[in-house]
C-alpha cells in the first residue's frame, strides 16, 4: 500500500498525556489511507490543530483530567471531529454517562490486545473534509497532453514531491523520465524536440536555466506545489519585496535542513547586509501574536502541510502586511530566473 505524502488527505491527531498509548494506538490504526500525528499536550500547537481532520484523545484513567476537557473544549471550537479513546483493563468506566456528559463518542479498548473497535469507531467518524481546489486541480497535468514527456531531475531534498508529481504526470497519459542532474543535457539531445516540460530542485535554476532549451517549459518542484496548495499569486508579490530588503529587517524561514539555516542567510545577506533571522518548523507556525513585527516570511515548498494549513499561513500574513514568499520561488528570482519559471502559469508572469 502506498503511504500518504505529507500534506495530503486526511489527517488524525492523537492528543494526550505522556504514557497513556498513544505510539501503540498510532501503530495499530497505520493503514496508508491517512496520515498520524502523536501529540502531547505541551507540544500542542494551534498549526497541528488546524491541519487535524479528526482528533483522537487518549486516556488510561477513570476520568478526564483537566488537559483532557481542556483539549477537548479547543478542539471542539475549532469544529474538529473528537473521539475518546479510553484504555483501560479493569471495565470500570460508564462510557454511556461519559458519553452524555461530554457529547463525544467513547471508545473503549486495551492496549494489550487488538484496535479493532477503535478502528471502526474512526471510520465511522471521519469527517466530510471541505472542498478545496485539489479535488479539481492536478498538480502538472494542466501543462501537459497525453505523450508528452516530462524531465524530473532527481532529488533526494524534493522525493516526495516528486513521487507525487510522476503519479500526476501518468494519469495524463504523458511520460514522466527521472535523470540526474549531470545526464540531463545528454537526455533533452537524445529526446531533442520531444521534451514538454523540465521541473528541478529550485537550487539548481541557474545551472539548469543554461542547458534546457528556450521553447522548453521550465519550473521547480516548490512553485508547482505552491500553486497546486497555496496562493501563487502572493508569493510572487512577496519576490518583488525582495528588493525592498534593508539591513536589521526581521526574515522569518521554514527550517528547510541546510537550505533554510545555512543557504538562506547567506543568499540574502550577500545582497542585503545583516538580517535577523528566525525560524519555524512545519507543525509550529507562529501565531499572529508572534508574526508582528516580521518583515518577510520564507515559506516552506508546501510538501510539509496540507492546503488548509498553507492557506491559513498565508492568510495570517496578508491580515498582517506581510510579505510571503516559498524557497522555490525566492531562488528563482536570485538566479535570474522567475520570469521563466512562471511561464507554464500564463498571467502570473506579468506581476513581475
Amino acid at each position: 500500500m502506498i503511504a500518504v505524502p505529507r500534506g495530503e488527505g486526511i489527517h488524525i491527531s492523537i492528543f494526550g498525556e505522556t504514557n497513556v498509548g498513544k505510539s501503540s494506538l498510532a501503530n495499530a490504526i497505520t493503514n496508508g489511507v491517512f496520515s498520524i500525528g502523536i501529540v502531547g499536550y505541551d507540544d500542542t500547537t494551534e498549526d497541528i490543530i488546524e491541519k487535524t481532520d479528526l482528533a483522537i484523545i487518549m486516556i488510561d484513567k477513570t476520568e478526564f483530567c483537566a488537559n483532557d476537557v481542556k483539549m477537548m473544549k479547543i478542539l471542539q471550537e475549532k469544529n474538529k471531529k473528537v473521539i475518546c479513546v479510553v484504555n483501560e483493563k479493569d471495565g470500570v468506566l460508564d462510557i454511556p454517562i461519559l458519553q452524555l456528559t461530554y457529547n463525544i463518542p467513547f471508545i473503549k479498548t486495551n492496549i494489550s490486545q487488538n484496535f479493532e473497535s477503535v478502528k471502526e469507531a474512526i471510520a465511522r467518524n471521519i469527517p466530510d473534509i471541505p472542498k478545496t481546489k485539489n479535488e479539481t486541480k492536478a498538480i502538472v497535468q494542466q501543462f501537459v497532453n497525453p505523450s508528452d514527456i516530462v524531465i524530473l531531475i532527481d532529488s533526494l531534498d524534493e522525493g516526495t514531491l516528486q513521487q507525487q508529481i510522476i503519479r500526476d504526470i501518468l494519469n495524463k497519459n504523458a511520460i514522466a523520465i527521472v535523470v540526474g542532474e549531470t545526464e540531463l543535457r545528454n537526455t533533452l539531445k537524445m529526446l531533442e524536440g520531444k521534451v514538454k516540460m523540465v521541473i528541478t530542485d529550485a537550487q539548481l535554476f541557474e545551472k539548469i536555466a543554461k542547458i534546457v532549451p528556450r521553447e522548453i517549459l521550465l519550473t521547480s518542484f516548490s512553485i508547482l506545489f505552491a500553486n497546486y496548495k497555496g496562493d501563487l499569486k502572493y508569493l510572487i508579490e512577496g519576490a518583488k519585496f525582495i528588493e525592498k530588503l534593508e539591513p536589521g529587517m526581521r526574515i522569518l524561514a521554514c527550517e528547510n535542513e541546510d537550505i533554510g539555516k545555512n543557504s538562506l542567510p547567506k543568499l540574502l545577506q550577500g545582497e542585503v547586509g545583516k538580517l535577523q533571522f528566525e525560524w519555524y518548523n512545519s507543525s509550529t507556525f507562529p501565531s499572529e501574536n508572534e508574526l508582528k513585527g516580521v518583515d518577510l516570511i520564507v515559506h516552506c515548498g508546501a510538501d510539509l502541510v496540507n492546503e488548509l494549513q498553507m492557506q491559513k499561513h498565508i492568510e495570517k500574513a496578508i491580515k498582517l502586511n506581510i510579505p510571503v514568499v516559498n524557497y522555490g520561488v525566492l531562488f528563482a528570482f536570485f538566479a535570474g530566473s522567475l520570469t521563466r519559471v512562471l511561464e507554464p502559469f500564463g498571467a502570473f508572469g506579468d506581476l513581475l
